[in-house]
């Protein structure tokens, strides 16, 4: 073997399998990027979501305190899965997610909502319709029938926020873009080299 593959292809090989051992451990231990050789390697983690689970298949995505949806979600694939998390999105349910009040989850923009409110327990849904208001100003949920008649109004204690879902859910464990990235990178180059040397490996010998 060592006769039909050149030295040269072992330092490629260990070269990048050291390069990627680096990425790889630079990224579990949650830095955003790495310097090789006075090159910036950005990981992308700002784009990553965190992902509350209510139950197997639903559960809250946020990227921070404003911006909440309720989402399903679905088993991760391979290698993503157990190597980046279990699971990834599956649609949304209430993009808006602002509050949340006695198993309702509810938009606080119910004039530009597909859908306004979703029940966790029973799965019930509530589509309000309204006139978009004045610029500047918003709607008295107080005069929304549907919203009055449940208790739905914006109180502080109702938002929806990181440390209100901290502290009702678990993390989902939900498979980032960041991570599907920089796993896609370390098997794509590992595969490009174990490629090149079973072409090495398998060239006719030279008489």
């Amino acid at each position: 073997m060592r006769e039909r593959i050149p030295s040269w292809y072992w330092a490629v090989l260990s070269v990048t399998v050291l390069v990627v051992a680096v990425l790889q451990t630079a990224y579990a231990l949650g830095a955003g990027g790495v310097r090789i050789r006075g090159q910036a390697v950005d990981f992308g983690r700002e784009h990553d979501k965190v992902l509350f689970a209510i139950d197997e298949g639903r559960g809250f995505v946020t990227r921070g305190d404003d911006d909440v949806a309720l989402v399903r979600v679905r088993p991760g694939v391979p290698p993503f899965r157990p190597l980046c998390g279990r699971c990834e999105l599956d649609g949304s349910l209430l993009n808006l997610a602002d509050y949340m009040h006695d198993g309702w989850v509810y938009t606080g923009s119910p004039e530009i909502a597909e859908i306004d409110a979703v029940h966790l327990a029973t799965g019930e849904t509530l589509k309000v319709d309204l006139r978009r208001p004045a610029p500047g100003t918003t709607i008295d949920p107080a005069t929304i029938p549907d919203y009055a008649a449940r208790g739905l109004d914006y109180a502080p204690e109702k938002k929806l926020d990181v440390t209100r879902l901290a502290a009702l859910y678990d993390d989902g464990a939900l498979i980032d873009e960041s991570c599907m990235i920089i796993q896609m990178a370390g098997i794509l180059s590992l595969a490009i080299v174990a490629i090149f040397g079973v072409a090495l490996l398998l060239r006719p010998r030279r008489k």
